[in-house]
């Protein structure tokens, strides 16, 4: 009886570690799975970014003129992002001024000095990159409107010289996502 008690010890002992070690093996599999599944979704979003970027670049004007690259411009962004307020600012060197060129939705005064520039349009005109400001409301704002609870900002860069800003945003906070930054950068450098 000891000796059959023991050897059913041990077949359960074996069972236990057979269990676990394909339990181990199991887990790993579908960790792979996973990763394998979050490869693919990340190459699909920047297939469908760079999808959307090709438009963006086929239907940019070809003409020169400002008033129709600007409208161009603004009508490109309305089918590309969802937004209630956007203003393209320009630069003017000589005396320091941002001019808003185009704005569409909320109001907007038509000049800003230098220093009177929004926190997240000045940033923006400081780095290379999309300013993403999830939360004007709490931090970082406020924006151009008064309302605004998010935004996403860009400067328009033509040879290395800072010439704009494009400002986007929308009355709800954390409307803006990673993608919807990346897409504006690409856009920018078109533009």
């Amino acid at each position: 009886d000891a000796l059959t008690a023991v050897q059913w010890g041990v077949e359960v002992v074996l069972v236990g570690i057979v269990t676990s070690y394909a339990r181990r093996i199991s887990g790993e599999a579908d960790e792979r799975r996973s990763q394998a599944l979050d490869r693919v979704q990340r190459l699909l979003d920047a297939n469908q970014l760079l999808f959307n970027l090709h438009q963006v670049a086929q239907d940019l004007p070809s003409s020169l003129d400002l008033d129709e690259v600007l409208e161009s411009t603004l009508d490109r962004l309305r089918d590309l992002l969802d937004f209630d307020t956007a203003a393209i600012l320009l630069r003017d060197d000589v005396d320091e001024t941002w001019h808003v060129a185009r704005r569409f939705g909320g109001r907007v005064p038509a000049m800003f000095l230098a220093p009177q520039l929004p926190p997240p349009i000045r940033a923006a005109a400081e780095v290379d990159e999309v300013v993403n400001a999830p939360n004007l409301l709490r931090h970082g704002g406020p924006g151009l409107h008064a309302r605004a609870g998010s935004g996403v900002y860009v400067a328009l860069r033509a040879r290395g010289a800072l010439v704009g800003v494009i400002a986007l945003e929308h009355a709800k906070a954390f409307h803006f996502s990673a993608r919807d930054a990346d897409l504006l950068g690409g856009f920018a450098e078109a533009v």
